[in-house]
């Protein structure tokens, strides 16, 4: 995955028909392209994230995911690889789990799994201020960041209004 190279923010576009297999089988393009990898997951528990990148060849090691997910779920647990962040109606500890996790860890790429999803948890002006952000750290940090979201849908206005914090949008499916 080349365009992540140079600390470049790409967003991605999926539609929504090919996301599953669009992403498992962007977990292993840049899982075999970068040394460490960190997948912010907010549509899929650790577990599904994990199971995906070991059938994309990506070994355990290369991966942390920050898993947005379970811990709506209640699920909190002390896994290696993984941060359970508290959820994504709470962007502020959001914000701070992702900030200590790239300033501790020092990742080669930041993937972000589906910043669509931010709109269904918040107000829009709450989400981009908050993919703002998260955008500006990792840019500081200078890690290829791809962002990815489906195409059209109920919030593709907050996905083009994400155009703004990128270096390029492409159409990855």
């Amino acid at each position: 995955m080349e365009m992540l190279k140079d600390g470049t923010i790409v967003l991605g576009l999926l539609s929504p028909e090919t996301l599953h297999k669009s992403m498992a089988h962007l977990i292993g393009e840049i899982g075999h392209s970068f040394r460490r990898i960190c997948y912010i997951s907010m549509t899929k528990p650790y577990g599904f994230v994990q199971k995906e990148a070991k059938a994309a060849g990506v070994a355990k090691e290369s991966l942390f995911v920050i898993d947005c997910v379970s811990g709506d779920m209640g699920v909190s647990s002390d896994v290696s690889g993984c941060l359970f962040a508290s959820g994504l109606e709470d962007l502020t500890n959001l914000n701070i789990d992702i900030k200590q996790t790239i300033d501790k860890e020092r990742f080669d790429a930041v993937i972000i799994d589906n910043i669509a999803i931010l709109a269904l948890h918040n107000s829009i002006p709450s989400a981009l201020k908050f993919l703002q952000n998260v955008v500006i750290k990792l840019r500081v940090s200078g890690v290829g960041v791809l962002l990815l979201a489906t195409k059209g849908g109920e919030h593709g206005g907050f996905v083009k209004e994400a155009y703004m914090f990128v270096d390029e949008v492409v159409e990855l499916g």
